[in-house]
């Protein structure tokens, strides 16, 4: 593969995979996959919990009455192979200050050692960046809360709540703090039903893709 770094930037909803296909393409690839270890390093450099930078960087479905009217205050918790999280308090923090910093780590990641980064407005982040390749994994909502209840083992009704919140909320925090709209397919390079292919064929795609966009492999 060229010599220059490579980053893919994956864009996923709700029940699309993102947690799963991301680290599969990473590995292919021979880069590390970026997902709440820039939340971590945002909350070191500013010296907040975690849970606070998860809250305002969309990963949290009760995020969006926050992103939308600036009201509420939430907590993350994990949910098996999923991003789920519980309503509570957290205290408030300066959400666009939060997005910069975020901005920052992502635009660190593409011009050092590279990587596949999910989500956190990467696609919007580095637009237009140097070898670096925008994907948005997608399918019918149906498709995807079934896929989201096989992958967290949640049961219907519950990924049925979370799937609107979930996908309101990280829309909310694009559009909110970076001015685009996450659905935006001028925004991609490539754009994947990951509920209807299996993730290796998606892993194969991809692969096929970073290759036609940065180069051939060395």
């Amino acid at each position: 593969m060229s010599a220059r770094p490579i980053t893919v930037t994956l864009s996923a909803p709700f029940g699309a995979g993102g947690s799963a296909i991301g680290p599969k393409l990473a590995q292919r690839l021979g880069v590390p996959f970026y997902n709440r270890a820039i939340a971590t390093a945002v909350s070191t450099e500013l010296g907040i919990d975690l849970e606070s930078v998860l809250v305002h960087d969309g990963r949290a479905p009760t995020g969006v009455g926050r992103l939308l009217s600036a009201v509420g205050r939430m907590q993350s918790g994990p949910l098996g192979g999923l991003d789920g999280y519980l309503f509570t308090e957290a205290p408030m923090v300066d959400e666009k200050e939060i997005a910069e910093r975020t901005a920052g780590v992502v635009r660190d990641i593409a011009d050092g050692d590279g990587g596949v980064i999910l989500g956190r407005a990467s696609a919007i982040v580095l637009a237009g960046h140097p070898n670096t390749v925008h994907v948005r994994l997608d399918g019918p909502i149906e498709s995807r809360i079934k896929q989201a209840m096989q992958l967290s083992g949640m049961d219907e009704k519950t990924a049925r709540a979370r799937q609107g919140p979930t996908d309101a909320a990280r829309e909310a925090y694009a559009k909110r703090l970076f001015g685009r709209d996450p659905r935006d397919p001028l925004l991609y390079h490539l754009i994947l039903n990951s509920s209807a292919i299996s993730w290796d064929a998606c892993v194969e795609i991809m692969l096929t893709a970073v290759e036609d966009v940065t180069g051939p492999r060395a």
